[in-house]
């Protein structure tokens, strides 16, 4: 049987350096489709100029696609990383004139458009920046507070795939439980056809994906602790070859014996290199823990936002949340805890080439890690604002 859903437009504005994530957008596009709207009965229709414009005269060709793509799409979605994009006859670029285009519907009626901007901080080569358009694109990131928009950045297409399955999924449950009402052109009716309609598989429930998430959150404050009694012991074992060095015997001029301190130093180096192996094993799995949870968490968060309200339901939200702060506190703890002890082993004087070379391996190591902290931590707090304003919206009477 052929069913009807709602249709969201979601619009897509970005210079020519972020193809991987128009790319990550339609794939996630297309993934809440299959998995969510069959729930919803909502599905999201993802506009591009490069399927819905055709070529065609005009001022130029910005204004051929301003003419040719819809103005009353409900989700804009602007993405951008070093590139600005290229001039037109009103704006300093397509991608800044679709936005502005977007904004002004927004400024004459909030509720028409939702705005949802994202910057990607991955480094790039020297080679590739052009100073002038990252600087527009700096200025353009700092604008957003002034004007009252809220953006995110992401490092990799990981972070961008899972803001954008958390922010996307929450625009859905505002629709559905009209807690925001889109206006503008009302969503249409489609019918799809049977052939389309995928068949009901064995699908895990609320209270399998609370117990998967939590899991693996238990798993990941398991991993930091196992993390931060590492670093304190490599903390002991340093202090310790300190103290030995400094108990070395003396000559007449006030020098200790050279093979001794070497000696020492070389077990520091053993220590160094040991703890940093460990990091380089325990990374991985941890960044594993961390994608089945946060999974997981993405759809306890979109079922929970798709039930009646109940005490059950906010009890469950509150459940939610708390998880997310305990997981998020401590790893912040450990971010600040690693990137302190961090810069304590790069100041360590440079002794011999064993020694250094321990060091710069070290450092690299837990730099890596303080790297999947911040991710994580940018994650996490994408998360806590999600069940947040589900746990707010729950205790509105």
């Amino acid at each position: 049987m052929p069913r009807h859903e709602k249709v969201l437009s979601v619009f897509v504005a970005s210079p020519s350096d972020v193809t991987d994530e128009r790319t990550k957008l339609e794939e996630v596009v297309n993934e809440l489709n299959i998995t969510w709207s069959r729930e919803f009965g909502v599905r999201l229709e993802l506009v591009r100029w490069e399927t819905h414009s055709f070529p065609s005269k005009g001022a130029d060709a910005q204004d051929v696609i301003n003419t040719q793509i819809p103005e009353d799409y409900d989700i804009f979605i602007g993405i951008m990383w070093c590139r600005f994009g290229t001039p037109t006859k009103r704006a300093e670029s397509g991608t800044l004139e679709e936005f502005l285009r977007a904004k002004a519907r927004h400024d004459e009626n909030p509720s028409s458009v939702d705005i949802m901007i994202y910057f990607k901080d991955e480094s790039v080569s020297p080679s590739m920046i052009d100073t002038t358009q990252l600087l527009k694109v700096n200025e353009f990131r700092e604008s957003l507070g002034g004007e009252g928009l809220l953006y995110w950045n992401f490092k990799s297409n990981f972070d961008f795939e899972k803001l954008l399955r958390l922010h996307l999924a929450r625009k859905i449950q505002n629709f559905v439980s009209g807690s925001k009402k889109l206006e503008g052109t009302p969503p249409r009716d489609v019918v799809l056809p049977s052939s389309e309609i995928l068949e009901d598989d064995e699908e895990l429930g609320l209270f399998d994906y609370a117990e998967l998430f939590e899991n693996k959150f238990a798993e990941l404050k398991e991993a930091t602790g196992r993390m931060g009694e590492a670093t304190s012991e490599l903390g002991e074992r340093l202090r310790a070859r300190t103290a030995e060095t400094k108990e070395l015997t003396q000559n007449s001029f006030g020098n200790v014996d050279r093979g001794a301190a070497t000696r020492i130093i070389s077990l520091a180096a053993a220590d160094l290199k040991q703890y940093s192996t460990r990091l380089d094993a325990e990374i991985p799995l941890y960044q594993q823990a961390f994608a089945s949870g946060i999974d997981a968490f993405i759809k306890y968060v979109s079922m929970i936002g798709d039930m009646n309200k109940s005490e059950d339901n906010l009890a469950q939200a509150k459940d939610g949340l708390a998880s997310v702060l305990g997981l998020r506190g401590q790893l912040t703890m450990a971010k600040d805890t690693l990137r302190d002890f961090r810069q304590t082993i790069s100041e360590m004087p440079r002794m011999t080439s064993e020694l250094n070379k321990a060091k710069r391996v070290t450092v690299s190591s837990m730099g890596n890690l303080l790297d999947e902290f911040v991710r994580q931590e940018n994650l996490l707090s994408a998360s806590e604002k999600v069940i947040r304003d589900i746990v707010e919206e729950r205790e509105r009477p």
